[in-house]
């Protein structure tokens, strides 16, 4: 296959949506960027965490670990969202049999972060000037009733130790620990996360051959 030109689309809402054409045995198809990206095994979490996002990116991890067990990257840069949907993610890095090479670009804080640190140990990799953020998880829910208050207040509480117990087990600081630096915004510089085990490593910018 070879790419034969490129167009911009504006779709209804406003954004751009960049669109490649591939030369195949029989015809032309065009086909948006990421969905292109997904042949080489490359995702995007960008903007929030939430169920339809999550939906979507499960979907892909899903279909890729289908065809076959070659790592897959994903590629990070949001400010976090949902915990529920969050943990629907982690839950399918876990399960599939292909690593999840994760990369932060921008920032991954909040939710992104611990999903940033479930990638594949050895291959959790941040941009120079990407920041990664933690901290203890705020509610959605809805305060009615006394009882209902307090299961909620109970379900948080669960949700929180689950989310600590992952960045526990991904980094190798205790539970303890965890609690001390999600206490408040903890905002980290990728040489930073990778001192505390939530990542691994720095890309480092490729030298380019400067010309007089």
């Amino acid at each position: 296959m070879s790419a034969l030109d490129g167009q911009i689309h504006q779709i209804n809402s406003g954004h751009i949506n960049p669109y490649v054409l591939e030369e195949r045995t029989m015809n032309v198809t065009p086909l948006d960027i990421y969905s292109r990206m997904m042949y080489d095994r490359i995702l995007f979490l960008s903007g929030d965490v939430d169920g339809t996002a999550m939906d979507t990116l499960t979907a892909q991890l899903l279909y890729l670990d289908s065809i076959d067990s070659r790592p897959i990257n994903l590629y990070i840069n949001s400010g976090g969202g949902e915990c529920y949907s969050g943990l629907e993610l982690i839950g399918v890095m876990d399960f599939i049999d292909s690593d999840v090479n994760t990369v932060v670009l921008g920032m991954a804080a909040s939710m992104a972060a611990v999903i940033a640190s479930n990638g594949t140990k050895g291959k959790r990799m941040a941009l120079p000037y990407s920041r990664f953020m933690i901290h203890q998880p705020s509610s959605y829910h809805g305060w009615n009733t006394f009882k209902d208050s307090k299961i909620n207040l109970e379900e948080m509480e669960s949700v929180k130790n689950d989310l600590y117990e992952i960045l526990s087990k991904n980094s190798g600081n205790s539970i303890e620990e965890i609690e001390l630096m999600c206490d408040r915004d903890k905002w980290m510089k990728p040489d930073e996360a990778i001192a505390k085990g939530f990542l691994d490593s720095i890309i480092e910018p490729k030298p380019k051959n400067k010309t007089s």
